[in-house]
């Protein structure tokens, strides 16, 4: 059975699929690991969720199933994405930049919680030292992140000072 979905390829050759509807929390995974997200239609594959997606990315022996696939279409996995492409960066006003980096910083973060990855301020500020984000901004994004995941249903905990978990 044929199936539209999205196509993880990874820098060393292995390849991953996904449901289509994850890109937007894909893409500074993809960003960070030098990876292309291609929309596929793929033979039966093996469709992994994002954890297991996170734990095949990590193992390095882990591999797919070998499927035949067709790019149906090549996704942009870069940040201006969150523009138009009619957009350059330079001629965007400070507010739309502003705009940008906190969609940016909150999208990590929920791409983090959604993985099943520990957040933990000191990385997310060291991560994102180069836009100036104070530790304060940081607290302000997981305290938003959280109350979206919440709303749907997802528990975030603080474990400790710094340190927020999404509980199973």
């Amino acid at each position: 059975m044929k199936l539209k979905c999205l196509l993880v390829k990874l820098s060393d050759g292995r390849k991953f699929f996904t449901e289509k509807k994850r890109h937007p929390e894909l893409i500074e995974f993809a960003n960070a690991l030098k990876a292309k997200l291609d929309v596929v239609e793929a033979e039966d594959p093996e469709i992994l969720s994002l954890k297991e997606l996170a734990e095949s990315v990590c193992i390095q022996t882990k591999k797919s199933k070998p499927t035949a696939y067709k790019i149906i279409k090549k996704k942009k996995t870069q940040e201006k994405q969150y523009f138009s492409q009619h957009t350059s960066f330079s001629k965007l006003t400070t507010r739309q930049k502003l705009s940008m980096k906190t969609s940016i910083v909150r999208d990590y973060i929920a791409l983090q919680f959604n993985a099943g990855n520990d957040v933990k301020i000191k990385d997310i500020a060291k991560k994102f030292e180069k836009h100036g984000i104070s530790i304060g901004a940081i607290y302000k994004h997981i305290n938003i992140v959280k109350a979206t995941l919440e709303a749907s249903n997802k528990k975030i905990i603080k474990v400790m000072p710094g340190l927020y978990r999404m509980e199973n």
